[in-house]
């Protein structure tokens, strides 16, 4: 690891089979040797005093871990010897790496520390905060291993003895049960002031790592000390009731009132959880952060007050509400404090009961308009908790009055007559011209009734008019909950058309089963929602309330981690789909985080609907169904890891670049940086630095983070996993959160494979919106990435669908450059991998001439040369593992590097639908490049092979049969022999030639001297847009002009 110094002087022995000694080596000043061998089996040997002991074997990373195996100590001479397994040395090309660390075995700090109640929850041990209830720490080795636990004493004091502990990487650590209502203070927050700030993670419950150096036993141990600041969340309660005596006292025979909104807000406004009283007036915050400022704030409810305490307070609950906004004084709580607010409510009218209208809503907009009449002759109902139900018909205007009701909560219900429809719950934005029943349901929300109060905001909006069948244009899955793991399944639709529209003819008929021509909602409003839920209704009632959501039905079926969901027409139409993965974004990959996939784009086309361009993680977990995301947070690419580099050329540094692609400044502070592989399942690996609280990415701005500098430093507090980015490729990913770890609903991810020093890979944005992550030309830390490098091979034709009967898949790749590539070399091979695995070791020592193609196949190379009657002077190789997924696959090529590395020349990241030619897919039809310049993963640099030759596909680049194989007639779109190839400049006609027939082609297009857009086949061949004389200067200058 960085500052740990090679051994200088150290004699390494090789030795035989037999172990005999064939030859020594001295380690240099950075503790390095080599020895040169012959195909063999070999054993290395090291002697050292016995004072020292060795590291453990096989810890980590090949390259940089310990590979001796045994110590075996000699009598009397004090020395130890260690040795490795026997190996073998196979060829000339083999590299064997064997390294040895060695350490003092004696520790040289003691560990301890205090784990104190935080009172007020800010991470600091003040004065009269005690120590916690008696907890057990435990002290772990690299993240993971415990290697000791011990209690806390009665002060909250624990100590580990530095003399029974080996030197190397440590962490403390608390752990909370998975359902506690216990946490963790914030961490290092002191301003320098160690010894007093908490420093576990708050979700994790470990300390940041630190070394415990090599010691002897007779120097005095000193100390690391790690504290940990501990919480109990605090309550607040309270009840609403009906303050018939009107005093201000709760009196043991007055009624409690349910379904009153209450909500809980910090003290600068900010909304903090909001909740409803339930049936018998009693409404709770279980978890409440203490050393905050807080007030509770219950809802008026129109035509009351709330009343006053009469006199002074007494043992009776009373109320602690001011009468004129509903908001109690302001308060702190301390960890475990539990407090109780209570509200008295008394109507202001002569009786109790409800009154609204019934109207006729002519244009479905769930708004009363002035010219909207009233409908008489309407039942219209009142259920309360008892299920007592209380009806009356409405009145010549359409208006119902339910009076004299026993006071309680009350749901307003109708049946709506033939031919009409409930319209929009809650559209527009006054309540008292809105319709507020429930679709689905034909219920409104509960509405509490205190004496003396009429309730005058329950209207109902009927719609007699036409519904459009339009649900191909007007009909969008927009929101898919798949994780579940206590939060609710379901899928959400939308009508994101302007009318109303009739959805009884539509159904999901994959990824789960539902029919909506038997559900309780067969229509649509614009930009009404409804939901269908899985087998976790109940989740759904639990989460959210549902009186506010159309909730259709439940489905058949479960929805997997990936899934394509298609919602169809009884006729066999595709309406809308989505062919997600949980892959897309690395926060919706940790299972135990229920985020949910809601669009962006509800109006996008076709090539952008089924992109994860168009999906973003919820903002919430659990997301919002029935109505839109509220983009609380970033959408996706809005800050991005814009460059990696693993070795820096100075000091083998890893660094990582982020990028602020908006045009608005960004906070950033408390996110988290982290790498993992992309089949990494360990949650806590996204979340290792903690990027500083207040950290601000300026609009279009860069900042850079460094392994010696930030994330595998210890002295930085945001460390909490010391990490670094493995040269062999792997993940880096950056994680939105709040102060207390809790994450966000934002991550950004990017990948890269093995890397040579001083090689940085970046985001290169492509035409789709997507992205890729690529190899630069240079490095480009803190600025505008460089453009990306172009390999020597390219992968220049795609076979991934072939009909399976007359055809085989394949894929070809063609040398760009005027020299021959050799594809097996004394550092290793030429492979292609991710979706197909192809070593090009197998096909003995090939080369690729300069400007040839090779084919690469699954089947017998033979029978694929005589099948397609492939020329002799193009190879072909296979046969390759795995197959060609025919909706969508990554192959890479890669060279061979130092170490064993694979390094990336070419990817190309192929779909069967967006951007891509989609009638690649369609059997028999292969992709081809089109500039072999250009990156493999630009969806707009490949056409399909039934492009014929001699089409101009762009900037002089033409379709051309670069050789013949068997007749298309005969094997689909055989394109084995067609390739895109760039003319010269003057060459208009593709015809490989510059002659009169290209002048007389350009001037007939009539362009010369216009100041109007022209293309190569016009004559513009100097790419400015224009055909002018500096066309014809360059084409004179650069090409042969054939008379």
């Amino acid at each position: 690891e960085i500052g740990e110094v090679g051994a200088h002087q150290r004699v390494v022995e090789l030795l035989d089979a037999a172990g005999n000694i064939l030859n020594t080596a001295e380690t240099n000043s950075t503790g390095e040797y080599r020895f040169v061998v012959m195909p063999g089996v070999y054993q290395l040997a090291v002697e050292f005093p016995d004072s020292l002991a060795i590291s453990p074997p096989n810890s980590g990373d090949d390259l940089t871990d310990s590979d001796f195996l045994t110590a075996a100590s000699s009598p009397g001479d004090n020395i130890t010897r260690a040795t490795t397994a026997q190996f073998t040395v196979l060829n000339a090309l083999d590299r064997a790496t064997y390294d040895l660390g060695v350490y003092a075995p004696y520790g040289a700090h003691d560990v301890r520390g205090r784990v104190w109640t935080d009172e007020n929850a800010n991470g600091l041990q003040d004065t009269n905060e005690q120590q916690a209830f008696p907890t057990t720490v435990y002290l772990e080795a690299n993240g993971q291993n415990v290697i000791a636990a011990t209690a806390t004493d009665s002060h909250g004091n624990y100590r580990f003895d530095g003399q029974t502990l080996l030197p190397g990487n440590y962490n403390v650590a608390i752990r909370l049960a998975s359902v506690s209502r216990t946490g963790i203070s914030p961490r290092n927050i002191s301003g320098g002031q160690t010894t007093i700030d908490s420093d576990a993670h708050p979700v994790t419950g470990k300390t940041p790592p630190f070394a415990l150096d090599a010691g002897t036993p007779l120097e005095p141990r000193s100390v690391v000390q790690r504290d940990i600041g501990m919480f109990t969340y605090a309550s607040v309660s309270g009840q609403i009731w009906n303050d018939s005596s009107h005093d201000g006292v709760f009196d043991a025979n007055e009624d409690t009132l349910g379904g009153v909104q209450v909500t809980l807000h910090l003290d600068d406004g900010r909304l903090v959880a909001r909740t409803s009283s339930a049936s018998f007036g009693s409404y709770q915050f279980p978890r409440v952060l203490p050393g905050r400022e807080y007030y509770v704030e219950v809802q008026s409810i129109d035509g009351t007050h709330f009343t006053t305490l009469a006199h002074s307070p007494s043992a009776s609950p009373h109320t602690n509400v001011d009468p004129n906004t509903g908001r109690t004084p302001t308060f702190s709580v301390r960890s475990g404090e539990q407090l109780t607010f209570y509200a008295g409510v008394r109507g202001d009218d002569e009786t109790t009961g409800f009154r609204g209208i019934v109207w006729n809503d002519l244009d479905g907009d769930g708004v009363r308009d002035d010219n909207e009449p009233g409908l008489a002759g309407l039942v219209v109902t009142a259920i309360d908790t008892a299920e007592n139900r209380y009806s009356v018909e409405t009145n010549a205007m359409g208006v119902y009055s339910l009076l004299d009701l026993p006071i309680g909560s009350y749901r307003i219900a109708m049946d709506p007559p033939s031919g009409a429809t409930l319209t929009q719950q809650n559209a527009g934005d006054d309540e008292t011209r809105d319709s507020d029943l429930n679709r689905a349901e034909q219920l409104s929300k509960p509405f509490a009734i205190v004496a003396n109060r009429i309730e005058t905001t329950v209207d109902i909006g009927l719609y007699s008019g036409n519904f459009s069948t339009d649900v191909l244009n007007s009909l969008r899955i927009t929101e898919v909950a798949f994780i579940g793991h206590g939060k609710p399944e379901f899928i959400e639709i939308k009508n994101i058309g302007a009318t109303p529209l009739d959805i009884s003819d539509v159904a999901f008929t994959r990824g789960v089963s539902f029919s909506f021509s038997t559900s309780a909602l067969p229509t649509l409003f614009p930009d009404e929602h409804a939901v269908v839920v899985g087998a976790s209704l109940n989740r759904l009632n639990a989460n959210f309330d549902t009186t506010q959501i159309n909730v259709a039905g439940i489905y058949v079926g479960d929805l997997d981690r990936e899934e394509t969901i298609e919602l169809r027409s009884s006729a066999g139409d595709l309406i809308s789909y989505l062919d997600y993965d949980d892959d897309w974004y690395v926060l919706m990959d940790d299972e135990y985080q229920p985020w949910t996939l809601t669009v962006i784009d509800e109006q996008a086309d076709a090539t952008r609907w089924n992109t994860k361009q168009n999906w973003r993680p919820s903002s919430f977990q659990a997301g919002s169904p029935g109505s839109d995301d509220p983009r609380a947070t970033p959408d996706p690419g809005a800050v991005v890891i814009n460059e990696v580099m693993t070795k820096t050329i100075d000091d083998f540094n890893d660094v990582i670049e982020l990028y602020n692609t908006t045009d608005h400044d960004i906070d950033i502070g408390n996110w988290y940086l982290g790498d993992r592989a992309a089949n990494d399942d360990q949650g806590e690996n996204l979340m290792r630095y903690r990027i500083a609280p207040g950290t601000v990415i300026e609009a279009h701005g860069y900042l850079v983070f460094s392994r010696q500098t930030h994330f595998a430093n210890p002295a930085d507090p945001g460390t909490v996993t010391q990490f670094g980015l493995s040269s062999f490729g792997e993940g880096v990913h950056l994680i939105a959160a709040d102060e207390f770890g809790t994450t966000l609903g934002y991550s950004d991810s990017a990948y890269f494979p093995a890397t040579e020093v001083g090689q940085s890979f970046g985001r290169i944005p492509l035409s789709d919106g997507s992205s890729t992550f690529v190899v630069m030309s240079s490095p480009t830390i803190g600025g505008p990435n460089s453009a990306a490098t172009a390999g020597a091979l390219v992968i220049d034709q795609i076979m991934y669908h072939p009909d399976g009967l007359l055809s085989e898949e394949y894929v070809r790749v063609l040398n760009t450059t005027d020299a021959d590539v050799p594809l097996v070399t004394e550092l290793g091979s030429w492979k292609l991998s991710d979706g197909i695995s192809y070593d090009f070791r197998e096909a003995g020592m090939p080369l690729l001439a300069a400007h040839q193609s090779m084919i690469i196949v699954p089947v017998d190379p033979v029978y694929f040369r005589e099948t397609y009657q492939v020329p002799n002077e193009v190879q072909v190789f296979g046969p390759y593992r795995n197959s060609l997924n025919n909706a969508g696959e990554s192959i890479m090529l890669t060279r061979p590097g130092l170490e064993n590395r694979d390094l990336m020349v070419d990817r190309v990241t192929y779909d069967n639908e967006g951007s891509w030619p989609v009638v690649a897919n369609s059997g028999n039809v292969a992709l081809n490049r089109i500039a072999t310049a250009v990156l493999g993963d630009e969806p707009s640099n490949w056409v399909a092979s039934t492009t014929s030759a001699g089409t101009h596909l762009r900037d002089g680049i033409f379709m051309i049969e670069q050789y013949d194989t068997l007749a298309a007639a005969i094997y689909g779109h055989n394109a084995i022999g067609m390739m895109a190839r760039q003319s010269q400049a003057g060459d208009a006609n593709g015809d490989d030639r510059f002659d009169s027939r290209d002048l007389v082609q350009v001037f007939q297009a009539g362009l010369y001297r216009l100041a109007e857009h022209a293309t190569w086949l016009d004559g513009d061949w100097n790419g400015d847009g224009l055909f002018d004389e500096a066309d014809l200067v360059a084409a004179f200058q650069l090409s042969r002009y054939v008379n």
